[in-house]
């Protein structure tokens, strides 16, 4: 998987990938495993496709279409980001 064992820990306990208990160290069935990187390739080819479509739609000079809920449009803050308060 490539990823840290903090990182997985906390994949576990938010019951993203199924395991059990054994003592202090966690089993994780592969199957279980297999699963969740199968769906996280799905979800990663959908982003790759959405980052493709939002640069097509910047490379192109038309106007914005709504398709979907994924487009949103946000004007630019005015507000500075500052830590302390502005007077």
């Amino acid at each position: 998987m490539h990823v840290s064992r903090l990182y997985l820990t906390g994949l576990l306990e938010a019951g993203k990938i199924a395991f059990r208990k054994v003592g202090t160290h966690r089993r994780i069935p592969a199957t279980a495993l297999v699963e969740y990187m199968r769906e996280d390739q799905v979800q990663e080819s959908h982003k790759k496709a959405r980052n493709r479509r939002i640069l097509r739609f910047r490379a192109s000079d038309q106007p914005l279409r709504a398709t979907g809920p994924e487009v949103t449009l946000r004007s630019p803050s005015r507000r500075r980001s500052c830590r302390r308060p502005c007077r």
